[in-house]
């Protein structure tokens, strides 16, 4: 059997930065360590079409099996790899996995259509047991961990326990994913100015089950052995000339005396590094040691500044715990990243204004301000299932499980809170709004320029700034956070440019609405035209009226027959073009906010 494994194409442009997904590499390489025949694809490096790149592959290798994975935030991307390799080889074995289909198989298998097999949990292992019992003609119903159709029938089998020992499982399959190309590209996507950047997992899943999280490699924690974990760091850190570690773990700090082991072994690299802790399981102590050792980002799990809320997340932390740690961390000139995330099950307008409240009463720490998205496997998705709040899980998939409201609110109050999560960053936070010296990659739509800190006055210099990105930049010198708007000397082509889209197209679609789009409609003037239609997924945004203008469902594409959408979120342009695509199809052309500034 000869298997072509896709990793789907998450970037906009070839040549981007993302996040290297580490998935479907370590699948690759237990495929391989079994002995079966693999060819890696990743679409990301490839400058073809998804159709023409697996055609390709069925010509030149025999490909008989398609396999491929992801998040269901990445249906789309995902979708499109499915699809395209039916119709060019009608009996072609199509295996899906990852988070997508863990979490609600049945759903998943419907809305992607053309999948043979789902991968239930960890695949590193079910993969390969898969493809061996279709290359031997052994039943799939002997094989744990899968869902498959028979008879018109889904069949779930009996789980597989999770891997016990991460320690067996080989590294990742880095080369076979072209990895060198993504060293080339920036961590400014993550908010982190460095080149040269890898992600390494130490452990795998989290003791704790908040209701907003999912779990998407079970639910049992297991942790690599530091002799493993650095085993392999030395060897990617020789071989990719690495500056920079993503420690990828659900939870870093879940034993301090293993933090500060691998504090006292990571040190010698002299890198810089990042990972996410507990707000209950760092003290001034602890810091001080990570941050001698070169951690200089620490994501914590903020998620409410209201009690009542985080013991209904299941979270186990207050208020004042989080308040404790981010001042320690903060009086630490360490760079730290958050989010206070709205729409809880038990979210009240009152519990959410006092997390807003508390926001803005500390403001210095640039937490960032969100809403909750449902993503199936969560316990939030369930019970809005059974509330009857989503009635259609596979059309809620399809719609890029857009923001509901499951609160103890009204629509119109959570609307509000909505609203306000869009406006206050723009009005309240530090900004990056006035850099200087700006330097512009049209091709890529990327800044280089120079800001000074608003903490401790130093200029910093970044470079290959995605424009339009959500996360904040940080000051090398002090830690200091600071949001990163389109630079003033920019407004004017952008300007000029919408109002030629206007003459040329007519009506005009553009698509997401948050912070960066919030503060470009008050600034480019054309945008409050009549021709400018605002659309967003989000049930909650399409209550409000920004500078005057409605949020629209994007049903108005099609009812309208607008032919033109903008994209106004780049980190998600590469799902949200391929909905348009699937689900408006008069829609001729669609352009990322990013070209405006060329």
């Amino acid at each position: 059997m000869n298997i072509l494994l896709v990793m789907p194409r998450l970037v906009n442009r070839i040549g981007e930065g993302y996040n290297f997904p580490l998935g479907i590499p370590y699948v690759s390489a237990a495929i391989k360590q079994a002995g079966l025949n693999c060819i890696c694809a990743n679409l990301n490096h490839i400058e073809a079409s998804v159709e023409e790149v697996i055609q390709e592959q069925v010509e030149k290798n025999g490909i008989d099996a398609v396999f491929v994975g992801g998040t269901s935030g990445q249906y789309y991307p995902i979708k499109v790899v499915v699809d395209a390799a039916r119709s060019i080889k009608k009996d072609m074995f199509i295996l899906c996995g990852g988070g997508i289909i863990t979490a609600d198989p049945i759903s998943a298998m419907k809305a992607l259509e053309n999948v043979d097999v789902g991968v239930i949990g960890e695949g590193e292992i079910t993969d390969v047991e898969v493809a061996k019992a279709v290359r031997d003609n052994i039943p799939l119903s002997t094989i744990p961990g899968i869902v498959f159709k028979e008879n018109d029938e889904f069949i779930i089998t009996p789980p597989r326990p999770e891997i016990d020992d991460i320690d067996d499982i080989p590294w990742p399959d880095y080369d076979g994913f072209e990895f060198e190309k993504t060293l080339e590209s920036n961590a400014a996507v993550a908010g982190v100015n460095s080149v040269r950047s890898i992600a390494m997992l130490a452990s795998r899943s989290c003791p704790f089950s908040c209701s907003f999280c999912f779990h998407t490699v079970g639910r049992k924690y297991r942790q690599r052995s530091l002799d493993g974990f650095f085993e392999e760091f030395d060897y990617n850190y020789k071989k990719y000339g690495i500056e920079y570690l993503f420690i990828e773990d659900e939870l870093f700090t879940f034993n301090n005396d293993r933090v500060i082991e691998f504090c006292k072994r990571i040190k010698k690299y002299n890198i810089h590094w990042w990972a996410q802790l507990r707000v209950d399981s760092v003290d001034p102590k602890l810091i001080e040691i990570m941050k001698d050792a070169g951690c200089d980002n620490f994501a914590l799990g903020l998620e409410s500044a209201d009690n009542t809320v985080l013991k209904s997340m299941g979270k186990h932390i207050t208020v004042e715990q989080i308040e404790a740690t981010l001042s320690a961390v903060y009086k630490a000139q360490i760079s730290s990243e958050g989010s206070f995330i709205f729409g809880e099950e038990s979210e009240t307008y009152e519990t959410a204004m006092n997390t807003l409240n508390w926001w803005k009463n500390h403001i210095q720490y640039r937490v960032t301000l969100g809403t909750i998205t449902v993503f199936p496997g969560s316990k939030l998705y369930s019970s809005a299932i059974r509330r009857g709040i989503i009635t259609d899980p596979v059309q809620y998939l399809k719609d890029g499980c857009p923001q509901i409201n499951v609160t103890q609110m009204s629509d119109s109050q959570f609307a509000d809170i909505t609203e306000k999560v869009m406006r206050w960053p723009v009005e309240n936070t530090d900004s990056f709004s006035d850099a200087k010296d700006v330097v512009l990659d049209k091709l890529y739509s990327r800044v280089d320029f120079t800001a000074k800190c608003s903490r401790c006055g130093k200029p910093n210099r970044y470079e290959k700034i995605k424009l339009f990105m959500h996360a904040p930049l940080s000051c090398p010198h002090c830690g200091k956070k600071h949001s990163f708007l389109v630079p003033v000397s920019l407004y004017e082509k952008m300007n000029q440019n919408v109002a030629g889209l206007y003459e040329k197209y007519g009506k005009i679609a553009f698509w997401g609405v948050n912070y960066q789009t919030y503060n470009l409609i008050g600034v480019i003037k054309n945008l409050e035209s009549d021709s400018a239609v605002f659309v967003d997924s989000s049930y909650m945004k399409q209550k409000l009226i920004v500078s005057g203008k409605q949020i629209e469902s994007p049903k108005i594409i099609e009812k309208e027959n607008i032919t033109t959408v903008v994209v106004c979120i780049p980190t998600h342009y590469a799902e949200i073009e391929l909905q348009i695509k699937y689900q408006y199809p008069m829609v001729e052309r669609i352009i990322d906010i990013g070209a405006l500034v060329e």
